[in-house]
């Protein structure tokens, strides 16, 4: 009976494993994907977007390009912020929460958007927070600051499941600090 047991939880584990598919952002040590921004980002997409590319650059070895959606190549693509090709996907900046962030792959594409602009106007970080969500889930750690306090895995190969779900919404407003 246990037996028994054991062979179909082993069936069920390789069925779902065929079924499970990824977005290749580097394989082998060579770019698989391109970094897709608008073509006026906002500051916090054009950070994000460097911020990647480096981390990538350090995980593999591989710099993955940053273009303009206007030159964005069909394959794997990395959504970098609010572009049309993000609003095609669904993704409107006027949807999202305040500084809200998000990654998601939809087919091909792995959208990493926030929120970058407050109502009244002034800037927000909301695409970095994304980045950083993403280079986390990539196996990337900030223990404390500095170098020595982070952590980048080495693969010649960086992949995300086509299921990645990631959204954060910051439940306090006010976060940061400031001397009297």
């Amino acid at each position: 009976m246990f037996r028994n047991a054991l062979i179909v939880m082993a069936c069920i584990g390789m069925v779902a494993t065929v079924g499970s598919a990824e977005v290749i952002l580097v394989d082998g040590g060579q770019p698989a994907a391109t970094i897709v921004t608008a073509g006026e980002p906002t500051r916090a997409a054009r950070e994000a977007a460097r911020f990647l590319q480096d981390y990538i650059e350090r995980i593999s070895g591989a710099q993955v390009p940053i273009v303009a959606e206007a030159d964005a190549p069909e394959g794997a693509r990395i959504l970098v912020g609010a572009s049309s090709l993000t609003e095609a996907h669904g993704y409107v900046p006027e949807d999202l929460a305040l500084e809200q962030a998000i990654v998601r792959v939809h087919g091909s594409d792995l959208v990493v958007i926030g929120d970058d602009a407050k109502p009244t106007g002034g800037e927000l970080m909301g695409t970095r927070w994304a980045a950083a969500m993403l280079l986390r889930e990539l196996g990337v750690r900030w223990l404390w600051p500095g170098e020595v306090g982070t952590v980048i895995p080495e693969r010649n190969t960086i992949a995300v499941a086509n299921d990645l779900s990631l959204d954060w919404t910051p439940r306090l407003i006010k976060r940061g600090l400031r001397s009297a």
